[in-house]
């Protein structure tokens, strides 16, 4: 929900942002958010299949273990195939 929640926000403004109230009720467009920072490169407003990638990647990255980021990143090509009706 909280990876959700700050894809669509850096999808939406080209800043990541945190949950304001991490058990906020509601799906993750519905959720209050903190801006944290600039994504760099990102636009403030995603418009390709390239900035949704590369919003992906960002969130990939920040994970606090080595495996876990791995895993993230290795899940992205999936998701990809899935938004783009072709998995």
């Amino acid at each position: 929900m909280r990876a959700a929640a700050r894809f669509l926000h850096i999808a939406t403004t080209g800043f990541d942002a945190e949950p304001a109230y991490p058990f906020e009720p509601g799906p993750p467009h519905a959720k209050t958010m903190t801006v944290t920072r600039r994504v760099a490169g990102s636009p403030e407003r995603a418009s390709s299949a390239y900035d949704a990638c590369q919003i992906l990647a960002w969130i990939a990255k920040d994970r606090r273990e080595a495996q876990e980021r791995v895993d993230w990143m290795m899940q992205i090509p999936g998701l990809m195939q899935s938004m783009l009706g072709r998995g």
